[in-house]
């Protein structure tokens, strides 16, 4: 492995520190099996929720309907709380395709629409009203037909109300080059506010496989058949917003050694900070991203999986490391899939490891004596029955981990798919932590700022912890936090790239304490 050490300094920054090696695995309900299902296929995990789809799942007398899962943590584990398919759906609708969950918002993908048009691919919208989630809206693309491949891939920037929703297939600026569209969600409506495309796309490259929000300003865009070095080898498209608002191209990553069929940009992830209710909280590092090539040759040229470790700094983009795993064969598919956040550190995933049989690479650190010590930590399945482990890997910023095997046999029914949750386990250091005796807002660092700012605040007694932004009319623009908190000292970066100049104010609402504060915001 390249340059473990440069990316574990990067990964250190906590008060608290990973207790060992290994993850505590969860216990989490599964549903009743059933053949080619898929159960996994797409998954998303956020606060103490998650979603998991079975796309291929048959429902009565409808083939590949396809269903979607939504798990919630409770004392005892991770359980399934409600299944739910679209009335309306045409048999090979595939609902589930892709997931992703933020806060109290899910999106999910299908290849048939609600007026029961096969191939009228949607993104239905979920929102949960404290009770159960209910369908809000259905996304289209404003050049909607049939074969764009909408839905692929989805992100959402929750703070910001944007969504983003790949569309590989779709017409940029060649035929079926591939498009990204953004949606923002205005007075409770999504609406399409822009269509991303590569400036060289070409025909197939898959422009919108994958997609992903970095922060409120820039946004990735994987095209893992796109010429990079060489032809077809893959890239990465960097967007930005400038000063008229409108979102640019801003950059194009690709290896510099890389090879056709290497598929740089299949998979993407960006460092997700983990807040410590420690005197010290996380350290939130911005324009980081993690790169995977699961068709990319090692050192000797045999074709293992790579994952690539690209940093911002002043505006460059630059490829720090390159991970694989020496003793990984051809096709293993290191990098099949990533995860990452700054507690548990770096997760890869190697589905075809040992004839098929999967593997979950953890790239972190924990604390010795003296110093903090990088290690590698291999996670075999947990289960001699489970099949391409790590097909599907996805982490929240409360170190929550969801590992998903798809193509698993389960009760004798194949491709019937199995998911495993676990939670990394801290311990405190020389710091130890204490209990808050009072409930606090602090005065947001630095003030003025631009355009993002940090706000530190405390609970007393655990409970709905709301912490809202408001313009100088009183209208919220932004909620920062709303979810459960115990007693401890929290912190939150407040992003403000779409707002304009001016004051604000940042209200804290907990049990029965309210506090308000007021920051300006310069550009």
């Amino acid at each position: 492995m390249k340059n473990l050490k440069e990316l574990v300094l990067i990964l250190t920054f906590s008060s608290m520190v990973v207790s060992g090696y290994g993850q505590n695995l969860i216990p989490t309900e599964q549903p009743t099996a059933v053949e080619n299902q898929l159960f996994g296929y797409a998954i998303s995990v956020s606060d103490w929720r998650a979603v998991v789809s079975a796309p291929q799942k048959d429902i009565a007398e409808s083939t590949s309907l396809g269903s979607a899962f939504f798990y919630e943590r409770t004392e005892t584990g991770w359980e399934i709380k409600t299944e739910i398919t679209p009335t309306g759906l045409p048999a090979f609708s595939n609902f589930g395709i892709a997931a992703k969950l933020a806060g109290n918002t899910a999106l999910i993908s299908s290849l048939g629409s609600e007026r029961g048009i096969l191939m009228e691919e949607s993104v239905f919208v979920y929102e949960h009203n404290d009770t159960s989630w209910v369908n809000t809206q259905v996304l289209r693309p404003s050049d909607s037909k049939p074969g764009l491949r909408f839905g692929y891939s989805l992100d959402i920037a929750e703070h910001l109300e944007l969504a983003i929703v790949g569309a590989h297939q779709a017409d940029g600026n060649e035929p079926k080059s591939g498009a990204a569209y953004l949606f923002e969600r205005q007075e409770g409506i999504w609406v399409q506010i822009a269509k991303l495309v590569a400036e060289d796309g070409e025909p197939h490259d898959f422009f919108g496989y994958t997609v992903l929000f970095l922060d409120g300003n820039q946004i990735a865009v994987g095209a893992y058949n796109a010429t990079g070095a060489n032809e077809r080898s893959g890239a990465v498209y960097i967007f930005e917003k400038d000063e008229n608002e409108d979102w640019i191209q801003a950059a194009k990553l690709f290896d510099p050694n890389g090879s056709s069929s290497d598929l740089f940009g299949y998979t993407l992830a960006t460092q997700i900070g983990v807040p410590i209710p420690v005197k010290a909280s996380s350290f939130y590092r911005f324009g980081t991203l993690f790169i995977g090539a699961p068709g990319s040759n090692n050192e000797n040229g045999v074709q293992t999986g790579s994952v690539y470790f690209y940093d911002q700094q002043e505006g460059i983009w630059n490829l720090t490391s390159e991970f694989f795993d020496e003793s990984s064969e051809a096709n293993d598919h290191f990098g099949i899939s990533i995860a990452h956040n700054s507690l548990s550190g770096l997760f890869i995933g190697a589905n075809r490891t040992g004839t098929n049989k999967g593997k979950i690479y953890s790239y972190g650190y924990y604390h010795g004596e003296e110093e903090v010590t990088p290690f590698a930590f291999e996670g075999n399945t947990p289960e001699p029955d489970i099949q391409y482990y790590g097909s599907r890997i996805s982490s929240n910023s409360s170190a929550d981990i969801i590992i998903a095997s798809p193509y698993s046999s389960v009760s004798d029914k194949n491709n019937s798919g199995v998911v495993q949750f676990y939670n990394t386990p801290i311990t405190p250091n020389e710091e130890e932590i204490e209990v808050v005796e009072e409930y606090m807002l602090e005065q947001n660092y630095p003030n003025p700022f631009n355009p993002s700012t940090q706000i530190n605040y405390q609970v007393k007694e655990a409970g709905l912890v709301k912490l809202s932004v408001f313009n100088l009319l009183g209208q919220e623009v932004q909620t920062l936090v709303n979810e459960q908190k115990t007693n401890g000292a929290y912190s939150v970066n407040f992003d403000a790239s779409a707002l304009s100049s001016g004051f604000y104010f940042y209200r804290l609402e907990v049990n029965d304490f309210v506090s308000v504060k007021k920051m300006m915001l310069i550009k």
